[in-house]
């Protein structure tokens, strides 16, 4: 694609990355055949093609998008289905990253995600936010959207304990050594999982190093256009990272990983810490693939259970992971149905279900309809996100891998299976 920067222009460092990005691209469109909200309104500016257009528009021109430009750029969901997609290779991801960062936002959307970022990514300040969303409940009919629907998160929360900082030793002979991020919502939401994730990795010979004080990886903020607090969130888990010799970092929650593998070039300007964080991106592995290296035994008292199986877009499209979760599923015992369409998203997306609640709900029951209709008995995830946007509409229970296969191997059956 053609692009006309100015050379003054380019001296921003943004806007010369932002260049590159844009003459990647070759306005073929297929990307649109596998964009969500393009398949929900066949409108142009709804697809990658057309958003790629728009933020050429405005940050050439050196202005800010229309009203009607920018909700089209709000719509998209950054499932990246268009890179696997794209035959150009184009980078869609940091392309609208930068854009989003260059975007001067009305004052009630600025304070909408300054509230999200300052909430959802402290643990303790988002089970205060759920304490008190608790308390609200019976007023929800009068509480704006946004907060209706953290009310509603709270009925589906899991009230196990957070899951505690220390080394949890391997069972028998240990074969690795990693560490393990706990996530931020997750550890509200479900903290099962990771209870799950950690019972699992120490019965197949994994030393699990959880850390204080690691806080957030910085997806949410990130990508909500917030880039500096990004940073320090990162330079704040690299620091309570840093003492902990390990063979690698594992990661059970996909959108988490994705970031931090993201890491090297989120962190590439800083002279501090750019070195450590791609290092530490390099050690990130998703759980599929850690317990993919140290293999897993046939279960018979699963006896064939048919799993539903969601791949995250995070995970498909963003790590490239596709093979690992269906595999370990079958090596362990159970059987597995992919859903139709499975590349399209459910609508999850990070904070996308709180800003773009009609888009994100019509998703998340299309993709609840087509997990229904692989007849299976439960629905796997990766990815708490997804897990709990699908559930309010799935007619069956939802789990994440990490349950399934801590149940395979000797741990409790998961609730809600029968």
């Amino acid at each position: 694609m053609e692009t006309n920067f100015s050379l003054q222009q380019l001296l921003d460092p943004e806007l010369k990355v932002a260049e590159s990005l844009l003459q990647q691209c070759v306005h073929c469109g297929f990307c649109n055949a596998t964009c969500p909200t393009y398949q929900l309104s066949q409108d142009e500016g709804d697809g990658p093609r057309g958003r790629i257009w728009i933020m050429r528009a405005f940050l050439t021109e050196e202005r800010q998008p229309s009203a009607e430009e920018q909700n089209y750029l709000d719509r998209c969901l950054t499932c990246l289905a268009c890179t696997t997609t794209c035959p150009a290779g184009v980078d869609y991801l940091h392309l609208s990253d930068i854009a989003r960062r260059k975007i001067d936002r009305p004052l009630k959307d600025r304070a909408l995600r300054r509230v999200l970022t300052e909430i959802l990514p402290h643990p303790r300040r988002f089970r205060l936010s759920l304490i008190l969303s608790a308390l609200a409940r019976s007023f929800v009919k009068f509480l704006p959207s946004m907060l209706a629907r953290m009310v509603d998160m709270t009925e589906r929360a899991n009230k196990t304990k957070p899951l505690a900082a220390g080394t949890y030793p391997a069972q028998k002979t240990r074969r690795m050594r990693a560490l393990m991020l706990t996530g931020c919502a997750q550890q509200s939401l479900d903290a099962e999982i990771n209870h799950a994730t950690v019972r699992l990795l120490t019965r197949l010979g994994v030393e699990v190093v959880v850390p204080a004080h690691a806080g957030c990886c910085g997806a949410l903020a990130e990508h909500l256009g917030h880039h500096h607090d990004a940073q320090d969130s990162i330079r704040a888990m690299i620091k309570s990272w840093q003492p902990h010799d390990v063979d690698a970092v594992v990661i059970n929650a996909s959108g988490c990983g994705f970031h931090i593998k993201d890491w090297g070039f989120v962190m590439q300007d800083d002279p501090h810490f750019a070195e450590a964080a791609k290092y530490y991106a390099g050690l990130s592995r998703d759980l599929s693939e850690i317990v993919a290296q140290l293999g897993i035994a046939s279960s018979p008292h699963v006896k064939g259970l048919n799993v539903a199986l969601h791949l995250p877009c995070s995970l498909q499209h963003g790590q490239k992971i596709t093979a690992q979760p269906k595999a370990l599923l079958e090596a362990a015992g159970f059987s597995v149905s992919l859903p139709a369409d499975s590349h399209l998203c459910c609508g999850a997306a990070g904070t996308y279900a709180l800003l773009q609640p009609e888009v994100s709900d019509q998703l998340g029951r299309n993709k609840a309809e087509v997990l229904k209709a692989t007849g299976a008995a439960v629905i796997a995830s990766s990815n708490m996100g997804c897990m709990n946007h699908i559930r309010p509409a799935a007619a069956q229970p939802v789990v994440h891998l990490a349950q399934l296969l801590d149940w395979a191997t000797g741990g409790p059956k998961p609730k809600g299976i029968n």
